[in-house]
This record gives structure tokens, sequence and C-alpha cells, in this order.
């Protein structure tokens, strides 16, 4: 009998990893050399209990045979979806079904995300970020740094700069928006409204270690020389399992520790109790198993979303939003 369960669910994590395959496999052929125009989701096929994959489209030079094989990979995909909907579905919860369900019907609607550097992040950091929900079988939404901090961390040698991430005892100083020195914190002095407010602030950031220019771009270095740039937020982190939301300061700092660095630095917005203050940062990017990450530019594209992982929007967000759906 244990013999017999141990096959069964050998036979079903197969299934689910074919099936998962199977989504990616069909993404692959729409990406071809013409450039993607339509995302299939691999959120139904289940956990992929502990695999990290990385997808890759098919070369040019295999372009004619992937098409020539489409209908037969479409429809063994077709079966293997169904085969492993039917062998984890004693294993699986009402509200796991639900999920991709939802998801499955909203997510072609939502356009896909614009490359890494383009919209503020390191494409090795957006890489990693990808394999991490497809490891924990998890939904993570993202609000991106800004192009200028992104090139800083693509490239660590990029000009004289070290660069780290703001920490955030830096709040008060903001990223250089022009100039050579765009992407990296500054400390200005029209931010505190007087010269005297900005000499005080700058005596207290000295006091911790801080180096601020004395001249414009008034750079922010700390005791080693290193300049800092803008982290990542993370708007929230929800499980595909259960709807619940996973984002705690042990995965923060398992996530920072694949990162290299502290991207990660403060609870997700969800649960920030400061949230109505600071409002909806938008656009935000959505990352979810088996498919490339996408753009969520509006509130409405947010709110979709989060009915579709369960979770409750008037309550987080929806009772801080206008009736037009823009923050107050």
């Amino acid at each position: 009998m244990r013999r017999r369960d141990a096959k069964k669910n050998t036979l079903a994590l197969l299934l689910a990893t074919l099936a998962l395959w199977c989504g990616r496999s069909a993404m692959a052929l729409d990406t071809g050399s013409s450039g993607a125009t339509r995302t299939t989701v691999g959120v139904s096929g289940g956990h992929q209990s502990g695999q990290k994959t990385t997808l890759r489209p098919p070369s040019k030079d295999s372009t004619v045979i992937w098409d020539q094989q489409i209908p037969e990979i479409l429809l063994a995909c077709q079966r293997l979806v169904a085969a492993a909907a039917r062998a984890e579905a004693q294993g699986r919860n009402v509200g796991n079904r639900s999920i991709s369900k939802n998801l499955l019907r909203i997510i072609p609607e939502i356009p896909k995300a614009a490359a890494p550097l383009l919209r503020g992040m390191d494409p090795r950091q957006d890489q990693i970020l990808q394999q991490q929900v497809n490891f924990r079988d998890m939904a993570l939404l993202v609000i991106d740094s800004n192009p200028g901090a992104a090139r800083y961390y693509s490239d660590r040698n990029l000009g004289s700069f070290r660069v780290l991430p703001k920490p955030r005892d830096l709040s008060s100083c903001k990223s250089i928006t022009q100039g050579a020195f765009s992407g990296l914190v500054g400390c200005s002095p029209h931010l505190f409204g007087s010269e005297k407010l900005w000499l005080a602030a700058i005596r207290s950031l000295e006091e911790r270690g801080y180096r601020v220019d004395k001249n414009a771009p008034f750079l922010v270095r700390n005791s080693q020389g290193f300049a800092f740039a803008s982290d990542l937020d993370v708007q929230t982190a929800i499980s595909l399992k259960d709807g619940h939301d996973v984002f705690t300061e042990a995965l923060a700092r398992e996530i920072n520790a694949e990162l290299g660095v502290e991207m990660f630095q403060h609870p997700s917005m969800d649960q920030c109790d400061w949230r109505e203050k600071i409002g909806l940062k938008l656009p935000i990017t959505l990352y979810l198993p088996g498919t490339l990450p996408l753009t969520l530019g509006s509130v409405e594209e947010l709110k979709e979303v989060y009915l579709a992982l369960g979770r409750p929007w008037d309550l987080l967000w929806g009772q801080f939003l206008g009736s037009d759906s823009r923050p107050n």
C-alpha cells in the first residue's frame, strides 16, 4: 500500500511539473523571433516543489521546427494539464483552484512588463525574482526602482561608484533626477525649505557616518565611499496555494540573500499602517509562476489582481480611493 501511494504521489508530481513546463513551452512558442504578443500562464499546474527554472525562447534556427510542431505540442499540453489537475485534485483546496481560475481569466488582458532596465530593475535581479515566485508558488507585486538607479545595480563598475540600496535612515534624501549622477541619492537644500534646516540635517547624517557633498548635486556616501540608489518596494506577496499574505521579514532576508544586496528593507505596502498617507505607487510589476512579468499600470488593474488573489481590496486600499479609482 505504501509503495502504491508513493508511486501515485510521484506520478502526480511528474504530471504537475510537465504541465507547468507545458505552460512555459506555449509561452516560448509565442515569443519566437517576432516578439511576444500573448501571455500563457502556468499557475494552474500546482506547486513546483523546489525546482528552479529559467525560460529561454527558441532560437531563430529552431523556429521552423517549432512552428511545425505547434499543433502536436499544444494538444499534448492540454492532455497533460488535464491529467495533472485530476492527479492533484485530492490534495488541492478550493481556494487554490479558485485563485488559478481567476488569474487565468484576467491575465491575458494585462500588458507584459517592459525590459527590466527600462522600468527600473536590474536584469539579474529581475531573473532572481522570477525564480523566487516559481520556487515559492506565489504572486509577487513589486514597485520597481527607477531607470537611473537600475543602471548602477546592473553595472557595479559604472563610473567611480560602488552602490548600495538606499537605507531607511536616508528617507529625507531623494534620487537625483538630472545630470551625470541621475539615479543616485542626493541631499539637496531644496528638500528642507531652508539652509538652516538643511545644515542641521547634514550634521545629523555626518554623525551617523554619512558624507554629503556640499556642492550640487549633494551626493550622499557612507564612510566606505559607497553611494546609494533606490531600493525596491513590495506591494504584496501572496501564496497561490491559500491566498495568504506571505511577505515576512524572514522571506525578505532570504530573497535579499539571493539578490546579494538588501533591496527589500521594510514591510510590504499592504502591511504598512501609513499606506493611506503615501497612497498607491504605480506602475507595479506582477511576477507569477510560469509567465513573463506583467505591468499593472492602473488602479483598476491592481484591484482585479487583488480580487483574483482573494485579497480584501476595500479594506486594504479601496477605502482610501475615490469613486473615480484614483488616490484621494
